[in-house]
């Protein structure tokens, strides 16, 4: 892929262009800072760790590396890979396996560039390519890393496969939120932005009271339920300073509340730091979400709305998260303190087994006399307690021996089967003071030979705790000490319990120290004491150090409880346990195994609630903003349908049937006073009907509101003050209106005078055109009867000049030239009507047959000289309520065309038909003895000025406008398709027969 691919054209920064341009040292130089950037942010993310050493829930480097990608250039991929290893060689992981974590880290980065990029450019998510492909490069880069990053920490550092889910999810949460909170950050900062102090002094009140919230909610004790105030103040952010402050904000915010929650305070308090963190960083998505978010939708104007949706889905999702957060505390605390108590219980119960070994020690030594080496042995063996494990280190018996009878003492041990006995001491003298008390028995022997003979009243704590005993009766636990049996040297204690001769009485101390012979002792090693009672193994929720409450020295601790020593300070808890009058000090919190639902429920509840309410913001910015465009679209459209109406001079009207009421629009206005008209109601648009017709139509329909036509379309001649004429179509259709819910009519006006004056001269045309056309056959047809005029003119003047007056004879030429004039005067008349003007004459009952005769005398003579046949039906003697002008100049127009088509023909005819088409209608069929007409041109012959004549012949619109003629008689004019011949047929309504 070439490197621009993964170039915003928006962005500046270092263009790539300039990139390029760099030498090989500034190069490296650049490469060596962007390294460092990236090893610093890996450092920061593997210092709160909280699951293992590599694996973390915070994780910008994610972020950074993507915009490294995006702005710089896919040649730059070895400074993330540099900066990941160095990080990762800090936890002394194996070589290969930051190898592998390092070329993880440059593929995540790469692939999270290619996406963003490719969701930039493509045109399918519009105003949220931005939002959607930091949300896709986030989510799904962050996945290859996790899976190879576990992976190899599977193979190279032998991770155990039940382990490999969890440290999966704790890596790919932490890329993913690092994705998705800091790039989108760095993209937006390296745009091109100019510095104003206005926005200075606008951002420092904001950056307070930034610093205010984030004290109050994650620093102070009180302030955690109300987590949601951060989402206002993003908003504020966004409203005030732009995208840019809402990204700086919400990394702000993420930087302090994981900083807050690895020391143990804030929020998200209730499980072991990974949890909390994870907990954390679920939260914090919904957070950088809405920061990605937020400019898309909030782009000025009325954000009321929007602002309506946010705030009441961020009150709700509080109230949510509150009660939650309230009640889970409650729930954290009691089940804490459950674990504690089991704790003491397992602290109490490994105690008692030690005593219970004691005592059972003692009672063997009441119910004999003497108590033998063998003896003792065998009861040893058979404690069950006698476990290393468990913190014992074994059972045993120490007599009080007289300073004097030490050697015989000693002696007497090698003989009953200690060869090695040998009389020490702590400070390894070989001489007893006043009284020695001598280890003498001690089982598990094998390991521990030197323990026998030691003198434990040669250290001052054992002798203190064993006079103790012996003086009182009762069990003592030593003071902390270095047990001499153990190799480790690690702290322990001696628990003692003082033998009395069998059968003595010891009810006083006196009688207790005149009859004491020894104890019977247990040496304990404090951590595996310890360890054995609390440890993972038996509680494993919980993280513990045991401080003895004497000396406050520690004793033992989980391996755990320093890892993170500020975590969890609220559940931190110090308990006081006391075994046989000694006191420990237990410190406790919870555990990496310690975990409750509650925080989980409080970051899933919190996040899906401000993510439902921001995808309702979305939604009903989306609908605002379309409505936004619909109004402006709308008001575009009606200034374009205005402006039209206004050159097309088409109004608006409304009448309301109860009241009369005729509304009119300022363009239907206009129109009128255009034409020195004014309507002012319904009697002033009747009066200016010309048709009276129509008019008594009218008005009968309102005087007996027979209001039953729904819907018409008509043109109406009108009357206007100038005398002239005015044209208009009206258009009504009937729907409901009015305050009282009656019918109304809605409607246009169009002023259509001047199409009618150009249909006016478009037929007189055409008429002219048909004129021009019969112009010879006329002339040769007035041309004969003149002839004939000027012959019998001619043998009158003869006859009068020889007095030749014979009267019958010359009646007879006067009779003819009378006829003759008349043909003339038929013919001249008929060429008067057709030129004239007819759309103005009412429609008149005429018989079919004048008709036709008045049309044929105007064309016959033209056939004739052309050698066309023409053919006349009988013509049925019906009459037409019909102009008969206007039918003539159809029925002419069809012959014209018939003359034109076949003129040049072998066969040369024309017939005139005629057929009833229903009770009221009658065809008038002109066909001639042409081939017909391909479909092709079939489909355009009635269309205006389009014509398949000769150029010169014929203007194109004689068809359009025959049809029309018919069309406004209530008749049509069709070509016959099924014709073998081109027929066209004339419909028209009929009166009578």
């Amino acid at each position: 892929m070439h490197e621009n691919h993964y170039k915003d054209p928006s962005l500046r920064a270092f263009t790539l262009e300039r990139i390029r341009a760099l030498s090989p040292s500034h190069f490296l130089l650049l490469l060596a800072a962007l390294s460092l950037l990236h090893f610093g942010l890996a450092r920061f993310g593997l210092f709160v760790a909280g699951l293992n050493q590599n694996a973390s829930p915070v994780w910008p480097a994610t972020g950074f590396a993507i915009a490294t990608i995006v702005l710089f250039g896919r040649r730059y991929w070895p400074a993330v890979a540099i900066g990941t290893f160095a990080a990762d060689l800090y936890t002394n992981v194996h070589l290969g396996t930051a190898v592998g974590f390092a070329v993880t880290a440059a593929l995540e980065a790469c692939v999270g560039a290619w996406i963003y990029c490719t969701v930039q450019k493509s045109n399918w998510f519009v105003t949220h390519s931005n939002s959607l492909g930091t949300l896709a490069a986030s989510l799904l880069g962050p996945c290859l890393s996790a899976t190879f990053g576990a992976l190899s920490m599977s193979i190279g550092e032998k991770l155990a496969t039940g382990d490999l889910p969890t440290v999966w999810y704790t890596w790919w949460i932490g890329n993913f939120i690092g994705g998705l909170s800091l790039f989108p950050m760095l993209i937006d900062l390296a745009q091109k932005r100019h510095f104003t102090w206005s926005r200075l002094f606008q951002a420092i009140p904001l950056v307070a009271l930034g610093m205010a919230i984030a004290y109050f909610i994650f620093v102070s004790d009180s302030g955690a339920p109300c987590l949601f105030l951060v989402f206002p103040y993003i908003l504020l952010c966004v409203n005030r300073l732009g995208s840019l402050a809402g990204f700086v904000a919400s990394f702000s915010f993420g930087i302090i509340s994981v900083t807050t929650t690895f020391y143990g305070i804030g929020i998200f308090q209730s499980g072991n730091l990974n949890s909390d963190l994870i907990h954390l960083q679920i939260f914090l998505s919904s957070l950088s979400i809405t920061a990605l978010v937020l400019p898309e939708i909030w782009r000025g104007g009325s954000n009321r709305p929007t602002a309506v949706v946010l705030l009441s889905s961020w009150i709700l999702a509080a109230g949510i998260f509150h009660s939650l957060y309230s009640k889970g505390r409650l729930e954290v605390e009691m089940n804490f303190s459950n674990v504690i108590t089991v704790a003491k219980q397992r602290l109490n119960s490994q105690a008692e087994h030690y005593l219970t070994a004691l005592k059972s020690g003692v009672g063997l030594f009441k119910a004999s006399v003497s108590v033998e080496r063998s003896e003792w042995t065998a009861f040893a063996t058979e404690i069950s307690a006698l476990n290393t494990k468990s913190g014992l280190k074994g059972l045993g018996v120490i007599f009080r021996v007289p300073a004097n009878q030490v050697p015989e003492f000693v002696h007497r041990m090698r003989v009953e089967g200690s060869p090695n006995f040998t009389y020490h001491t702590i400070d390894g003298s070989t001489a007893a003071s006043s009284e020695a008390y001598l280890i003498s028995y001690v089982e598990p022997l094998s390991h521990i030979h030197s323990i026998l003979g030691f003198d434990i009243a040669s250290e001052q704590q054992r002798k203190t705790a064993a006079d103790q005993a012996m003086k009182t009766g009762q069990i003592v636990w030593t003071d902390v000490i270095r047990l001499q049996r153990d190799p480790g040297q690690d702290y322990g204690f001696l628990v003692l319990h003082p033998i009395y001769k069998n059968g003595s009485q010891t009810r006083d101390e006196v009688s207790r120290l005149a009859n004491h012979i020894g104890w019977i002792y247990c040496s304990i090693n404090a951590r595996d004491f310890f360890t054995a009672a609390l440890g993972p193994k038996s509680v494993a929720e919980l993280s513990y150090a045991v401080h003895d409450g004497k000396s406050k020295r520690l004793l033992s601790q989980s391996a755990d409880y320093f890892f993170a020593p500020n975590h969890r300070k609220n559940l931190r808890k110090d308990v006081t346990v006391s075994f046989a009058g000694h006191e420990f000090i237990l410190s406790v919190k919870p555990s990496a195994k310690f975990s409750t639902s509650v925080d989980l429920a409080c970051s899933w509840a919190g996040a899906t609630a401000a993510l439902v309410g921001l995808l309702l913001a979305s939604l009903v910015s989306h609908m605002q903003s379309t409505n936004e465009h619909i109004e402006n679209l709308v008001q575009e459209r009606s200034r374009e349908l205005e402006l039209t109406s206004r050159m097309a001079k088409v109004g608006g009207w409304s009448f309301d049937i109860p009241s009369r009421s005729l509304v009119l629009s300022p363009i239907t206005r206009e129109i009128f006073v255009n034409r020195r008209s004014e309507i002012r109601d319904v009697n002033d648009a009747l009066k200016v009907v010309k048709d009276q017709d129509l008019r008594s139509q009218i008005e009968h329909i309102i005087s007996t509101k027979d209001f039953t036509l729904d819907q018409w379309d008509i043109v109406v001649e009108l009357a206007d003050l100038s005398g002239g004429d005015m044209w208009v179509r009206v258009i009504g259709m009937k729907g409901p209106g009015g305050d009282d819910g009656g019918d109304h009519y809605y409607g246009t006006i169009q002023d259509i005078t001047e199409q009618k004056h150009r249909e006016f001269m478009l037929m007189q045309n055409s008429k002219m055109a048909s004129l021009g056309e019969m112009a010879a056959g006329v002339a040769h047809e007035v041309n004969n009867p003149l002839m004939i005029i000027s012959g019998k003119a001619y043998l009158v003047k003869q006859r009068l000049s020889k007095g030749l007056l014979d009267p019958i004879s010359i009646r007879k030429e006067m009779d003819d030239i009378d006829s003759t004039v008349k043909r003339i005067a038929y013919i001249v008349k008929g060429l008067r009507a057709f030129s004239r003007n007819g759309d103005n004459d009412p429609l008149e009952s005429v018989p079919l047959k004048t008709i036709i005769d008045e049309t044929l005398v105007l064309c016959v003579e033209r056939f004739k000289n052309q050698n066309i046949r023409l053919d006349i039906e009988p013509i049925p003697h019906i009459t037409l309520k019909a102009r008969s002008t206007q039918i003539s100049q159809v029925l002419l127009n069809l012959l014209n065309n018939s003359y034109d088509s076949i003129s040049e023909a072998d066969e040369r005819w024309v017939k005139i038909s005629f057929a009833f088409l229903g009770l009221e209608t009658i065809g008038i069929r002109v066909t001639d003895s042409g081939a017909g007409i391909s479909p092709a041109i079939a489909e355009k012959i009635m269309l205006p000025f389009y014509t398949t004549k000769e150029v010169g012949k014929g203007t194109g619109i004689g068809l359009s406008i025959s049809k029309g003629i018919a069309l406004s008689h209530g008749g049509d004019l069709q070509l016959d398709r099924t014709s073998s011949n081109t027929s066209f047929v004339l419909s028209i309504p009929f009166e009578s027969v």
